[in-house]
């Protein structure tokens, strides 16, 4: 446990300096926003596909599969459960729980314990977690939503599923890459968890701070999303043993993540309350630095 809080003060010191640049007026929320669309366009996909170039396992790739059966089942759930606590009227607070931050804070924290592989084992669920803010995250947020799905052609032409695709097929064919190419693509792979962090704190600095103790239903959304609901997952890898205790500990950590930084875009977009759902993203970025270890150390206790 030493090791984790050792790791998250790199990340604090990170998020830290994305903090201190944004409120010197370094990062506008401009840049923040720019640099965060860059990121999810570019870096995080070449992350994925970084992931896979890595020699073929029957059984590593077979988890993989059950990953995204997994990620299936769990969205399913959190669905169901989101309409049981919060009912049709709550929608921001139902997005906020359903859809976390896998890709800038589950990667980097996963990556820091784990090793770099764990991309590897959290991609299926970033992708499939990513399609399903399209399909349904959207819409759920948009009263006046077309009841029609999104076309295939603008679902396959998204950077992160064409990365993914890619990346499995370069595993599974075994495709060489030649070092001059695999140079450069892993400095790259080295930015993201930095720059998601500097990010991240921009983010949080952009935002004011002076109300996030004065709303209870913040609170509240993010104990649902922060405690209870990485419950889910945890106890279904419990009952559902697949993989090695790593790969298992890894989704753990995944589903452990605060909410998806797009929930504010996305209210923006829809005209909703984009402060109210601003305090959320922060309350639990910060709640994560205590949830993630706590959660951590019950799946250490039961996952063997």
């Amino acid at each position: 446990m030493l090791a984790f809080f050792q790791q998250f003060a790199v990340f604090a010191f990170l998020a830290g300096f994305g903090f201190f640049l944004a409120r010197k007026g370094k990062l506008s929320s401009t840049t923040t926003n720019e640099m965060s669309r860059i990121l999810i366009a570019y870096f995080l996909p070449i992350l994925l596909f970084h992931s896979f170039l890595r020699p073929f396992d029957p059984d590593e790739a077979l988890s993989l599969a059950g990953i995204m059966l997994f990620t299936a089942l769990v969205q399913f759930l959190y669905i169901l459960l989101s309409r049981l606590i919060f009912g049709k009227e709550h929608p921001i607070d139902r997005f906020a729980v359903i859809f976390n931050n896998k890709a800038f804070v589950g990667i980097p924290i996963a990556t820091a314990f784990f090793g770099p592989k764990c991309a590897f084992y959290i991609a299926p669920s970033v992708v499939m977690s990513n399609l399903l803010i399209i399909l349904y995250g959207s819409r759920l947020l948009d009263p006046n939503a077309s009841k029609s799905l999104p076309s295939v052609k603008s679902i396959v032409k998204q950077p992160i599923f064409l990365s993914f695709v890619g990346g499995w097929l370069f595993y599974l064919l075994q495709v060489p890459v030649p070092e001059i190419v695999l140079r450069p693509i892993s400095a790259l792979v080295a930015i993201n968890s930095p720059l998601a962090m500097i990010i991240l704190g921009a983010f949080i600095a952009a935002k004011p701070l002076s109300g996030l103790f004065k709303t209870k239903r913040v609170w509240f959304v993010a104990f649902i999303r922060l405690v209870v609901f990485p419950i889910v997952p945890l106890v279904l890898l419990i009952l559902l043993p697949f993989g090695s205790v790593e790969l298992r500990m890894v989704t753990v950590v995944a589903w452990s993540c605060p909410t998806a930084n797009n929930l504010a875009m996305q209210t923006k977009i829809y005209h909703l309350d984009t402060y109210y759902a601003s305090q959320i993203i922060v309350v639990t970025c910060l709640g994560c630095a205590v949830t993630i270890p706590f959660i951590m150390t019950l799946a250490r206790l039961w996952i063997h």
